[in-house]
């Protein structure tokens, strides 16, 4: 009897111990999990164009080919979170709205309090940004010129402390023993600051060395030679309160082979000369190029022969090995997205890379074909050249300021998209909540699309074609 008491109570106690477990709510997946399972990882950043920006509507720059990479090795899509500030970007990633915060982050004692910053992707030091006609060689020689900055800026302490270490004074004016400071507007981005000092607008600016070094830095009248601030880590930042999975596999992959080559690419890019404008060809009234064959070849109404033979001109001055900056490569400058998504496996190889760029030519084309001709040509090659998306942002600048979005050039009684996308360049236009693919130098695809229009009225001058547009022959009466 007491055997069987005991029997029951024990089967009694093991049944419901096995209830209670098999009821007991599972562990909650990780931060890691969560992410492959919704196959999505949110990266918020400013698209500022450093770290992370659209170039041909692809998302490059180092710190989105690092996370573009890691999203394609964990298996999910990478998803842009575009976002105005630092401050911003920190609060959308311990919202847990994004997953990855990329902005070029320095790690610093304050975020540190704030989130969890990755491995280390590379160092950066600050550098003072001058005209290379006339470098100086130390602070102290800056007494008497005027640093222009952001009062926000953490470049202001830099410049400071530098000059105290040098035994200088530093205020609001400059003289004769002081160097001036002088505050921009605080929506003016340090790359709006480099073209000022380039375009001699202003003297003297700061930056990260990366920043200045940047592919979207093409002047070769700025040096950055002065270094004066000392290494500081960039890195990734997550949530303050995660499980550490998603760190621990990012940090992991920052490790890899794969990441590895990317930093090589991107330092490649920042340290090479830019081999597009080395002028290799004179035209004759015969041959306009070397590649003419090739060009004949790939002659596909409205993009003729002569079309594609002025662009080629333009991005690489018909060199076949030309790199850009950016890494743009061969005859017609394609990015090794773009060129990947054309067909192009040998980018080097002539036939095969204006083929690619005629076939992008027209991708983009299909895009603008309802305009006239003229506007048409003119909105594919800058598409082409900047990507269709910078392309929609200027025109909906246009539309909201009253100006015709279907006119890229200006006139004098109107500015066309060509003026308007330009305005991307400003800090305070790009970071606008309806300007979706952020920061580009849109003085570039202004000037790319006005120089293959006069290219092409060239070649159409030596080979006895005529007026390109009899009626409205000059599309160049914004001044190039």
């Amino acid at each position: 009897m007491h055997y069987l008491t005991f029997t029951r109570t024990s089967l009694l106690v093991a049944l419901t111990c096995f209830v209670l477990l098999a009821c007991k709510p599972s562990d909650p997946p990780s931060d890691l999990a969560l992410i492959q399972t919704r196959g999505e990882l949110v990266i918020a950043t400013r698209l500022d164009g450093v770290g992370c920006y659209y170039a041909q509507d692809k998302v490059v720059g180092r710190e989105c080919a690092l996370l573009s990479s890691f999203a394609e090795h964990l298996g999910v899509t990478l998803t842009i979170d575009k976002q105005p500030t630092v401050a911003a970007i920190i609060d959308r990633v311990n919202q847990g709205h994004a997953d990855i915060g990329a902005a070029d982050l320095t790690q610093t004692a304050q975020r540190e309090q704030q989130v969890r910053f990755s491995a280390p992707l590379f160092e950066t030091r600050e550098v003072l940004v001058q005209r290379s006609d006339n470098p100086i060689g130390r602070i102290a020689d800056l007494v008497g010129h005027t640093v222009s900055l952001r009062k926000s800026s953490a470049y202001v302490g830099e410049l400071i402390r530098a000059a105290k270490r040098a035994g200088v004074n530093i205020g609001p004016t400059a003289d004769a023993n002081t160097i001036g400071l002088h505050y921009v507007d605080e929506h003016t981005a340090t790359l709006a600051l480099v073209a000022d000092v380039a375009e001699k607008e202003i003297d003297f600016t700061v930056a990260d060395e990366h920043i200045a070094r940047n592919a979207n830095v093409r002047d070769s009248n700025v040096d950055v030679s002065l270094v004066f601030g000392a290494p500081r880590n960039v890195g990734f930042v997550v949530r303050q309160y995660g499980d550490g999975s998603l760190l621990d596999a990012l940090n992991r992959w920052l490790q890899s082979d794969a990441a590895q080559r990317i930093h090589d690419t991107y330092h490649q890019q920042q340290t090479a000369p830019d081999t597009t404008q080395t002028r290799t060809f004179l035209s004759s009234s015969s041959t306009l190029s070397p590649w003419d064959p090739m060009f004949q070849r790939y002659d596909n109404a409205p993009f003729d022969w002569q079309w594609l033979a002025a662009q080629s001109y333009v991005e690489s001055r018909f060199r076949a090995d030309a790199v850009s900056p950016a890494g743009a490569m061969g005859l017609m400058q394609l990015m090794p997205p773009t060129a990947k998504e054309m067909g192009v496996t040998q980018p080097f190889d002539p036939a095969m890379n204006i083929r690619g760029g005629a076939r992008y030519n027209h991708r983009m084309y299909k895009r603008w074909h309802h305009l006239p001709e003229q506007d048409a040509l003119a909105f594919s090659l800058a598409s082409y050249n900047a990507g269709l998306g910078h392309v929609l942002d200027a025109r909906a600048l246009a539309r909201a300021d009253g100006a015709d979005p279907d006119n890229w050039f200006s006139s004098p009684t109107q500015r066309g998209v060509e003026d308007y996308i330009t305005e991307l360049e400003h800090q305070a236009v790009y970071q606008r909540p309806d300007i979706r693919y952020g920061y580009c130098r849109g003085s570039e695809p202004k000037h790319y699309v006005q120089r293959i229009f006069r290219q092409r009225k060239h070649y159409a001058d030596l080979t006895d074609d005529g007026e390109l547009f009899p009626d409205a022959s000059t599309p160049a009466h914004s001044a190039p």
